[in-house]
């Protein structure tokens, strides 16, 4: 296309019989070069003589082919800019009204940690027979722990009950033994779980709390009656199967425990788990659970994690035979 091109620029000439004979071409090649060119506007057919072939500048060819089309584009872009700006104006009245639908069902999206905090401390105020708390996750952090024993200590001044469930791998933390001495000193109760679902907070069966599914800055508040009673139900499944928190000491609880997150871990590297998920499957920083797990294939011998594996299984199918 360039030689066409080129030949035109020099000397133009007529038809494709001439360019394909002036340069060594095929008469089909030429006439597609000339199609080509043509379509792309490098080419233009003279006034004089239509079958006269005269070059046209690049520039020029550009502003007629694609300054046409970028015209047409941008105007385009304004439509559909306009058309999207005149859909999203709805978008207010639109999350307007879902609020609207979900405060009327009893469910509120609380954005932002001062929020859920304030709310959490208006409910708990008002809250008079029983609070019900699933505490999954490690060691809580301190301000956590300070926001809650001003809270706590109100609501159990008042005689409601106060049931808390914690993760086994909380017991080994001085600062959660510290509080859970303090609360069960005034009378709640606390237990612990080697797994527990995502965090649940229910007063007086009325009013739930639940953490957003991806974000840690959001909660859900669940004020219809009927929900936060089945949530309740769901706690009360959890806690018979927990067992108290002992406060001092290694206590045969305490073995326990430890003995029932070291099975956990065990099925979990049989099924394949990468360590980063058991460790927050059963609440242990990735280094804790990697030393945990380097002691038991030590107690077991295994040298891999399928004989941990088998050797658990063996051992307990060993145990249950002797009782």
């Amino acid at each position: 296309m360039q030689r066409v091109y080129q030949r035109v620029l020099d000397h133009g000439y007529l038809g494709r019989e001439r360019a394909a004979a002036e340069l060594g071409m095929e008469e089909q090649e030429a006439a597609e070069a000339i199609a080509r060119l043509r379509g792309l506007g490098l080419l233009r057919g003279s006034p004089a003589a239509p079958d006269r072939l005269i070059a046209v500048s690049p520039e020029t060819a550009v502003a007629a082919r694609v300054g046409r089309q970028e015209i047409e584009l941008r105007e385009r872009e304004l439509q559909l800019a306009e058309l999207r700006s005149t859909i999203e104006a709805y978008g207010s009245v639109y999350q307007r009204d879902l609020r609207r639908r979900a405060q009327s069902a009893g469910v509120e999206v609380l954005d932002g940690l001062s929020l859920i905090g304030s709310v959490l401390d208006e409910e708990a105020d008002r809250c008079r027979t029983e609070v019900l708390t699933l505490q999954p996750g490690g060691p809580r952090i301190a301000r956590a722990l300070t926001d809650a024993r001003a809270r706590d200590t109100a609501i159990l001044a008042r005689g409601a009950r106060m049931l808390t469930l914690y993760q086994h791998s909380a017991r080994f933390n001085q600062m959660n033994r510290d509080y859970v001495k303090m609360v069960t000193g005034l009378g709640a109760e606390v237990r612990t779980l080697n797994t527990l679902p995502p965090r649940l907070i229910v007063f007086d069966r009325k009013v739930a709390f639940l953490p957003d599914r991806d974000d840690t800055s959001m909660a859900v508040v669940i004020r219809n009656s009927s929900v936060a009673s089945y949530l309740a139900q769901s706690f009360d499944h959890f806690w018979a199967e927990a067992v108290p928190f002992a406060e001092v000491g290694r206590s045969t609880r305490e073995m326990d425990a430890s003995a029932d997150i070291d099975s956990q871990i065990v099925r979990m590297l049989v099924s394949g788990d990468k360590d980063e998920m058991i460790a927050k499957q059963v609440a242990l920083s990735l280094r804790t659970c990697r030393r945990r797990i380097a002691v038991i294939m030590e107690r077991l011998d295994a040298r891999s994690r399928f004989q941990a594996g088998y050797e658990t299984r063996r051992r307990e199918a060993a145990a249950e035979a002797g009782r």
